[in-house]
């Protein structure tokens, strides 16, 4: 992707609290629309962390609803950028929820509607369910750009995902044994050389990259290289992009 061209969609996003604000403060269809949009933004991140916590997929599926409900209802409305990131605020919130889960779990014969809703608070992040999080919330991130490199493919023909999820699926493969695959898989007119086939994988390798570095720049509040930089190495995904001058995608 050109440099140029990155930074004219990137200045297209808006950001999660921008959406935040739409969902508590517009009126009528436009709040609607922002209160759907943060649950499909956020839905994969919370359903992946309430089965992690509770083992159980019928009680994850039970509390995603609840907490889908909550959000599209704007229940979220104290959520506030100066006191931290959203997703730190959600993920105290998912936290709260779990707990009156399981405390009613103790109370036989009160339905989860009943409860009452908890307001997120800080004390409620301990270690491992914040490491529970943004496990998650990572795996959330790296699917959302896998979604938006598959869909890339199939808007430009150049075969990223294609290419990248077959090297990722087998690590010892050669450029012989890529350029193999690509020409089984997608019987072009003009067949894969090995040469192709590396510069291609690298071509992909740094696609993927920037369109994490999108991902995540678009789940935060703040967009200075040094924030977005801080955000990457925290959630364990700076790996991806360190060949990348994340400046230039400013």
């Amino acid at each position: 992707m050109e440099e140029s061209e990155g930074k004219a969609r990137l200045s297209l996003i808006t950001t999660m609290w921008n959406l935040v604000a739409q969902a508590h403060l517009g009126s009528g269809d436009e709040a609607a629309a922002a209160r759907r949009q943060l649950i499909e933004r956020y839905q994969g991140a919370a359903h992946r962390y309430l089965l992690g916590a509770l083992g159980d997929p019928d009680a994850a599926d039970e509390l995603f609803q609840e907490f889908a409900l909550r959000l599209a209802r704007g229940d979220f409305h104290r959520a506030d950028p100066q006191r931290g990131r959203f997703r730190q605020f959600l993920k105290v919130a998912l936290i709260n929820l779990v707990r009156e889960y399981r405390k009613r779990r103790q109370r036989a014969g009160v339905p989860l509607e009943e409860l009452k809703w908890q307001p997120a608070t800080h004390d409620a992040a301990d270690s491992e369910e914040d490491q529970r999080w943004l496990a998650s919330w990572r795996e959330h991130l790296l699917e959302r750009t896998w979604e938006a490199l598959s869909e890339e493919e199939s808007k430009t023909g150049r075969p990223y995902s294609t290419v990248l999820r077959f090297r990722c699926e087998h690590l010892e493969a050669s450029s012989a044994d890529i350029a193999a695959h690509l020409n089984a898989a997608l019987c072009p007119t003009q067949p894969w050389t090995e040469v192709a086939a590396r510069k291609l994988l690298q071509r992909a390798r740094g696609e993927f990259a920037d369109l994490l570095v999108r991902e995540v720049q678009d789940s935060m509040e703040c967009h200075t290289p040094e924030e977005l930089e801080a955000e990457l190495i925290e959630l364990e995904l700076h790996s991806y992009c360190r060949a990348r001058d994340i400046r230039k995608r400013l």
